[in-house]
């Protein structure tokens, strides 16, 4: 399928967005989760080199303390080694935890009204999708708009720059 896709489709945007469930009580060391996720990055450029690929964060996910639910340790550790392989590999990256709210988002997504997670503290219902579907397009939207805000700027500059050559 991969294949497939690479030959027949002109693939201009790849979104990764997976993990949560890897993230596990106070595990610490991901290292064994990294190196295979960096081959994979590694092998989405190779294959689509003009693509833009962003990496979009794991949300958050609680763990019951006694009675009390709160953000699942690992969770920011987890969290930090996304933005240091998407830094290293030079791709672009969303932060999902960041924009729920961060520490003990999960909780609130789950108690508040409407709820927009599930009682396992970890997983979205289709509320909290649809919101974050929407929180995700905002920001690619305005990440876009940017980058074509820069591209006018340097076009501009650009043509600035010809015609005092030809005066």
């Amino acid at each position: 399928m991969f294949n497939y896709a690479a030959q027949n489709l002109n693939c201009k945007l790849v979104i990764l967005h997976y993990g949560l469930n890897v993230v596990g009580h106070e595990t610490g060391d991901y290292s064994w989760y990294l190196n295979p996720f960096r081959k994979v990055i590694q092998k989405i450029k190779k294959t689509y080199p003009n693509a833009t690929i962003v990496l979009a964060s794991v949300g958050d996910k609680s763990f019951n303390y006694g009675k009390q639910y709160h953000t699942e340790p690992d969770i920011p550790l987890f969290v930090g080694m996304q933005v240091k392989l998407a830094k290293e590999e030079n791709i672009v990256f969303w932060n999902m935890y960041k924009a729920m709210g961060g520490y003990d988002s999960m909780k609130r997504w789950v108690e508040d009204q409407p709820k927009r997670a599930a009682k396992d503290y970890t997983h979205l219902n289709h509320e909290g999708a649809k919101e974050i579907a929407n929180l995700f397009y905002s920001w690619l939207m305005d990440e876009y708009n940017k980058f074509l805000e820069k591209k006018i700027e340097v076009v501009s500059k650009q043509q600035i720059n010809i015609q005092n050559q030809t005066l």
